[in-house]
């Protein structure tokens, strides 16, 4: 169980600093914020969020991270530098549906939407839940489905995601 809390931490952790490290105050449109090619696109409570790598405000990025003798898959997508979606598989072995929740397994495979003022994850005490299903997983991109519900910390309110899909290059591949 604590291994499962520490697995949980890190990718909490990973996934905050993937957002830190991609996000900037800077408001001119190079194209340094654009690190890979491909696509995250979804419903949030009916409104559509888009991430496309070919849009220099956008951010599309997968890794695969090997960590205590597991690979931990995040895939994330950062539209106009605001609405995030982020996606964290623990102990993730190729193509194949997972689940996301706080409860596992295994823990820390979490799902969150951000947007300018406040989250919503699956890796919440009081709930959330989900699925990715990896349909392509080769050297150079990944591909599927996923859909969750995030609830945010605090006042519990939630994001219904829906229709999610997503075709990304890996940046460390």
């Amino acid at each position: 169980m604590k291994f499962s809390k520490s697995i949980t931490k890190f990718a909490l952790l990973l996934i905050s600093s993937f957002l830190f490290l991609n996000c900037s105050s800077d408001d001119d449109n190079d194209d340094s914020f654009n690190s890979s090619d491909g696509f995250i696109i979804a419903n949030v409570e009916g409104s559509s969020f888009e991430a496309l790598s070919d849009n220099s405000s956008d951010l599309v990025v997968a890794s695969k991270i090997e960590q205590r003798d597991q690979t931990v898959l995040l895939i994330q997508g950062v539209n106009n530098r605001i609405k995030s979606i982020v996606l964290s598989v623990v102990e993730y072995e190729g193509s194949g549906t997972y689940s996301f929740s706080i409860d596992g397994p295994p823990n820390g495979t979490i799902a969150q939407y951000t947007n300018e003022e406040r989250a919503w994850s699956t890796a919440n005490e009081n709930g959330g839940s989900g699925t990715i299903l990896v349909t392509t997983d080769n050297d150079d991109e990944i591909s599927g489905s996923f859909e969750f519900v995030g609830i945010e910390v605090g006042n519990e309110s939630t994001r219904t995601v829906t229709n999610g899909s997503f075709r990304v290059k890996f940046s460390n591949q």
